[in-house]
This record gives C-alpha cells, sequence and structure tokens, in this order.
C-alpha cells in the first residue's frame, strides 16, 4: 500500500511542476506580428482616445473624431 502512495506522490508531483511550468514559446521571424510602419507621428496622434464632457449627460469616452464609444 505505501509502494502506490509513494508512486501516487510522485506522479502527483511531477504533474504540479508541469502545470506550473512557465511554457514559454521560441519566437521566429515567421511568428512576429506584423508592425505598420507606414504610420506616422501625425496618424498616431489621431488616433487617441479623450474624455469629453457632454452638459445632459457628463463626462464620455470618445475616440479621435469626437464619436463616442
Amino acid at each position: 500500500m505505501k509502494k502506490y502512495a509513494y508512486l501516487i506522490s510522485v506522479f502527483l508531483f511531477i504533474f504540479l511542476l508541469a502545470a506550473c511550468s512557465n511554457g514559454t514559446k521560441e519566437v521566429t521571424k515567421e511568428n512576429k506580428p506584423k508592425s505598420e510602419s507606414s504610420t506616422t507621428d501625425k496618424e498616431s496622434k489621431n488616433d487617441r482616445l479623450q474624455l469629453l464632457e457632454n452638459d445632459k449627460i457628463g463626462k464620455y469616452l470618445a475616440d479621435s473624431k469626437g464619436m463616442a464609444l
């Protein structure tokens, strides 16, 4: 009986170590996300969120064009 308890505890310990592992992946050139090199500083400034205020509804979140989100 002690033999089975020891075997089960070793198995559970190995399982616990595998479950808590980091699991990192290697990133190759093919798997890297494509960066948009064509965006300029002007475009990136226009893609920001802003907090606007309205008399009726109060403060709200809006995009660069003033459209509510």
